[in-house]
């Protein structure tokens, strides 16, 4: 074939798109996706009975997604077939919002090790819906344990957030939080990307008790803790107590246990 002869239809196989290559992608999507109808007749997807509402809106034209899963060409292929390797069939992609299930789950912060459970019940009801959920992981900021402080860390897991929402095919996400940086930097990772985003939270964490005593997690650890450091200083002679007492004091380091 003479050079310049080759029909623009010709698939692009490798190499960036043009502008004009884009725009068709994108129009051949949305063609696409106006050509799905509901999946009629279908007892369950994902796994999940689906209800009527939700096979009612199971086209949905104009998701951003579909620049990812609803093209008819080598990427659109490619992005289908990467998820079918996990079990996903075709009704998958027709037509269904993606909403991404954004998880701090971490058994380093307490308040949030029972995302796992909470992620498995938003994602049922993301299916009942009609939607496609993604779950992924972002930073979790372990508000006692990390050190110096969690605030020197908050930005950086807004920035995480942020980028994993602009960065993947969703058209909304879900929030999963708890704890005291972690929320506000997933509000204003989700507020810069521009999303529609909702935030479950892990709740307040349960109240202690010590025999019949309840014990609360933010105000007793104060005084629990002085009884504790006053406990340890008594067992040395001679300790100096005025910086319990709020007077001049003395250094701490000496008197706290060696396997702090």
């Amino acid at each position: 074939m003479a050079a310049g002869s080759m029909s623009t239809s010709t698939p692009r196989m490798f190499g960036p798109e043009s502008s004009a290559e884009a725009d068709e992608r994108v129009t051949r999507a949305r063609r696409l996706g106006a050509r799905l109808t509901a999946a009629e007749g279908r007892e369950k997807i994902g796994g999940i009975p689906v209800t009527q509402e939700a096979s009612s809106t199971m086209t949905r034209p104009r998701l951003g997604s579909e620049l990812w899963f609803g093209g008819d060409d080598l990427n659109g292929f490619i992005h289908r077939a990467w998820l079918k390797a996990e079990g996903l069939t075709d009704d998958t992609f027709r037509g269904r919002p993606v909403v991404g299930i954004a998880n701090s789950w971490s058994e380093a912060t307490n308040c949030n090790s029972h995302l796992r459970t909470v992620a498995e019940h938003v994602k049922r009801g993301v299916w009942r819906a009609g939607g496609f959920p993604l779950e992924f992981p972002v930073i979790s900021l372990s508000e006692p344990l990390m050190k110096p402080t969690t605030m020197l860390f908050r930005n950086l897991m807004a920035m995480d957030v942020e980028e994993c929402i602009r960065s993947l095919p969703f058209d909304g996400v879900v929030l999963l939080s708890g704890c005291d940086k972690t929320t506000p930097a997933m509000l204003m990772g989700a507020a810069s990307a521009d999303v529609p985003a909702i935030m479950v939270t892990g709740e307040p964490m349960l109240r202690g008790m010590y025999g019949t005593e309840p014990l609360g997690s933010g105000t007793d650890v104060w005084r629990c803790g002085k009884l504790y450091l006053e406990h340890v200083l008594q067992a040395h002679e001679g300790a100096d107590f005025d910086f319990l007492r709020g007077g001049p004091g003395q250094d701490l380091e000496p008197y706290l246990p060696t396997s702090h």
